[in-house]
């Protein structure tokens, strides 16, 4: 019996070891490959319209992509902000403002942060919300906030731990458009992992 527990400590460590020596891997090239976007596929809206204001911000920002026009994403705003105004307590607007105030750049985190802030505040449970929620604060992990971080993990482990959003988290990191978000959300999901591979991997050639 002893020999057996000692072989499955064994294997416990030997699995740690392996992923520890994974995700440092992953880490080294995080820092190597340094902060630079790069998009996976053409620019998109993250959200379905849903009102009138929102199909009209949707519109604008496919224009402004398409254009290079920063006035079209500037419209955008303004429909976005309208359609806050007509439903402030809906989660999945203050998102859709989040990827507008990212999307215009320098000068506009802060209130990119904040309207992403404002999502967990009205609505921290929602499904719909959830997705494009992650992937948003993954394109731009390295300008959120630690406690906005802090905010999108713990949200993660929920999902995660609820077994209904494991699918589409795992699915999550070819959508992210930049390196450092993909490989730390890659990072996240091998950590979530590694519970589960330890407590199922079998007791292989082990005698009592």
């Amino acid at each position: 019996m002893n020999s057996r527990r000692q072989a499955r400590r064994h294997m416990r460590t030997s699995i740690s070891l392996a992923v520890a020596l994974v995700t440092s891997g992953m880490a080294a090239s995080i820092l190597w490959d340094g902060y630079r976007a790069r998009r996976a596929e053409p620019p998109q809206a993250l959200l379905p319209a849903g009102s009138s204001y929102g199909d009209a911000a949707n519109a604008m920002m496919e224009k402004s992509w398409a254009s290079r026009d920063p006035a079209l994403m500037q419209a955008a705003r303004t429909m976005s902000w309208r359609e806050l105004r007509a439903a402030p307590v809906n989660p999945l607007g203050w998102i859709r403002l989040a990827q507008i105030e990212f999307e215009l750049g320098a000068g506009h985190e802060a209130a990119a942060r904040q309207a992403l802030a404002n999502s967990f505040l009205v609505g921290p449970f929602s499904s719909r919300a959830f997705g494009a929620r992650t992937v948003l604060a993954y394109q731009h992990w390295a300008e959120l906030t630690p406690e906005l971080r802090q905010q999108v993990l713990a949200h993660i482990d929920m999902a995660w731990q609820s077994g209904v959003q494991r699918a589409a988290i795992a699915a999550m990191p070819p959508r992210i458009g930049n390196s450092i978000g993909q490989q730390a959300l890659s990072l996240k999901i091998a950590s979530l992992k590694l519970p589960q591979i330890i407590i199922e991997t079998p007791d292989v050639g082990v005698q009592p």
